[in-house]
C-alpha cells in the first residue's frame, strides 16, 4: 500500500508539470518506475525486519537490526538482495529470521510506519548512497539475549545494544 501512495505521489508530481514530461524520454521513465518498484520492496522487506526483531527497541537497536540486514547484503556469504536475506530459509526450512516462518501481522501500525521510515533511510545510505553509519560494526548475526542463548559461538560478539548481542565472523 505504502509503495502504490509513494509512486502515485511520484506520477502526480511527474503530471502536473508539462515540461517535466517533456524533458522525460518514455523508456527513462519505464526504467525509472521498474528501478523504483525493486527499491520499495527492498524497504519493504527491510523495514519488516526492522519492526518484527525489533520494535520494542530505541532507535539505536532497531537501527543495528537494519545493519545487519544490509551486512548481509553486502557479504559473499548471502544473497545480495534484501528480501533474500530476510526470507531465506535453509534446505531444512529453518528461516533466518524465525518471524517469517510464523507467518506474522503488524499490529502496531504507528510502530510499522517508525520502522518503515528508518528503513527507507538506511537503505538510502548503505545501499543508494554507499555511506558506511553501521553501528555494529560489520555484523551479520544477532540474538536477542530474552528469547534464547547465542547460537553463535566461534563468532565475535561486537557489540550489546538493547537485548540484542551482535556478532561477526571471527577472522583466522
Amino acid at each position: 500500500m505504502k509503495s502504490f501512495l509513494l509512486l502515485s505521489v511520484f506520477l502526480c508530481l511527474l503530471l502536473s508539470s508539462p515540461s517535466a514530461v517533456k524533458a522525460i524520454q518514455l523508456d527513462d521513465t519505464i526504467d525509472f518506475l521498474s528501478e523504483f518498484g525493486h527499491h520499495m520492496d527492498q524497504v519493504q522487506c527491510l523495514s519488516e525486519a526492522i519492526y518484527f526483531e525489533a520494535r520494542g527497541e530505541s532507535i539505536s537497536g532497531q537501527t543495528a537490526v537494519a545493519h545487519v540486514t544490509i551486512n548481509r547484503v553486502i557479504s559473499p556469504a548471502f544473497p545480495h538482495d534484501v528480501c533474500a536475506v530476510v526470507r531465506f530459509q535453509n534446505s531444512s526450512g529453518v528461516c533466518a529470521f524465525s518471524w517469517v516462518c510464523d507467518g506474522p501481522r503488524i499490529q502496531n501500525h504507528a510502530a510499522f510506519e517508525r520502522a518503515f521510515a528508518l528503513a527507507v533511510r538506511i537503505y538510502n545510505e548503505r545501499l543508494v548512497a554507499g555511506i558506511n553509519s553501521d553501528n555494529t560494526q560489520g555484523s551479520t548475526h544477532f540474538h536477542n539475549d530474552t528469547i534464547t542463548e547465542s547460537p553463535w559461538a566461534g563468532y565475535k560478539e561486537t557489540v550489546v545494544i538493547g537485548r540484542h548481542t551482535f556478532y561477526k565472523r571471527s577472522r583466522g
